[in-house]
């Protein structure tokens, strides 16, 4: 589809997208409209029956009997909790990691991932996640993908802010699909054509409702930026469930191994922080 103002007028999106063509180049943005509504409010109606955990609380990974992953203690991460602090900072969102594969981890190592929150992804089974497989069977038809991460927002105060996603740990040449949830929410794609995100050109910026489905290709993700802005004077709870294909795998005894030395490189920090404080205090 031929880009226009009309895709950056910041009103809700009527009509499908199937891509964007801008100056004479394709972008692979594929966008239906309310594609997954019913879908994705039953996935989350089960999804949110879920505990949190404490921000004081290790987080574990929940392994059964067999030794397989499961998801019987699955929980949130709250982004107040300190494996999702970002440069020290909490999150304005909340999340869960889920897969069907129960023999390790897929791990997406996005920007400020940190190895201890690894051990929050869980294992989703037909027998306790009905409405969540039905969902992610049917994204499966849409694009290849084995790894999930649903995230909310308590209102329009919690955003994420504008970003590529990091394909190092991707299938080659794999695609993420977004399926929108809860309240209406912009959101919005720029080019990579400035140092300053604030002067890119922007693509794409409208309202999104509930069920729409996104899908980007790694090449169009690769040029561009995406983002969910703060929406002022909105209440609303909302989310989104992404879907990607991974090809990094982690077994349960590597991952243990990477949060012991994460707590050992965590804990020599914070010594050598405390000894700097009390070199300053003696001068």
């Amino acid at each position: 589809m031929e880009w226009n103002q009309s895709f950056i007028d910041g009103g809700v999106l009527k009509q499908d997208v199937d891509k964007i063509i801008y100056k004479g180049k394709e972008y692979y943005i594929d966008i239906k409209v309310g594609k997954y509504k019913n879908e994705v409010n039953k996935a989350f109606n089960e999804l949110r029956q879920l505990d949190s955990y404490k921000d004081d609380e290790e987080i574990e990974a929940t392994i059964n009997s067999r030794g397989l992953l499961s998801g019987q203690e699955a929980k949130w991460v709250r982004g107040s909790h300190p494996a999702l602090h970002y440069r020290g900072n909490a999150l304005k969102r909340h999340k869960v990691w889920f897969q069907r594969e129960g023999k390790g981890f897929y791990a997406y190592k996005y920007t400020g991932w940190q190895k201890k929150v690894l051990n929050a992804t869980f294992r989703i089974k037909n027998g306790r996640f009905p409405k969540t497989c039905k969902l992610v069977r049917a994204m499966k038809r849409d694009c290849n993908q084995n790894h999930w991460i649903a995230t909310v927002y308590e209102n329009g105060e919690d955003y994420i802010g504008m970003h590529s996603d990091k394909m190092k740990t991707w299938v080659k040449g794999s695609k993420f699909q977004v399926i929108k949830w809860g309240y209406p929410r912009i959101f919005l794609i720029c080019l990579k054509d400035h140092d300053d995100v604030d002067k890119c050109t922007v693509l794409f910026r409208k309202i999104l409702p509930a069920g729409t489905s996104i899908i980007v290709d790694s090449e169009t993700n690769e040029i561009t930026r995406h983002g969910v802005p703060v929406m002022e004077d909105c209440d609303e709870i909302s989310g989104s469930i992404v879907g990607r294909d991974i090809e990094t795998f982690i077994s349960f005894e590597e991952s243990k191994k990477m949060v012991e030395q994460a707590k050992r490189d965590a804990l020599k920090r914070k010594l050598k922080k405390e000894e700097k404080s009390n070199k300053k205090v003696k001068l």
